[in-house]
């Protein structure tokens, strides 16, 4: 038995502006897959491809460029260990709903 701690991810988490939302494409795709294939139920099916999980998350690019969905993410690094979305509603009678 040691009486070593464990080591620990220096992991921060931070609202991604448009461009580092971009930049983490790749990394929010590969997000996606592993979380299916760990078990998850996040929208996708056993056997997500990684261009598939991609292309949901490029398809929120506007949205994340005109602040209707703001994109956070727990970073380790630069590298994207887990994320979430704050998915605004735009109908009229919900601007306090997300």
């Amino acid at each position: 038995m040691t009486d070593e701690a464990p080591a620990r991810a220096n992991v921060t988490i931070r609202a991604l502006d448009h461009g580092e939302y971009e930049a983490a494409l790749a990394d929010l795709a590969t997000l996606i897959v592993d979380a299916v294939d760990g078990g998850a139920g996040v929208n996708f099916l056993t056997g997500v491809r990684l261009e598939d999980a991609q292309a949901w998350w490029q398809e929120r690019l506007g949205e994340v460029e005109d602040g209707t969905i703001t994109a956070f993410a727990a970073l380790d690094g630069d590298r994207v260990v887990g994320s979430t979305l704050l998915m605004r509603s735009r109908n009229p009678n919900s601007p306090h709903r997300a």
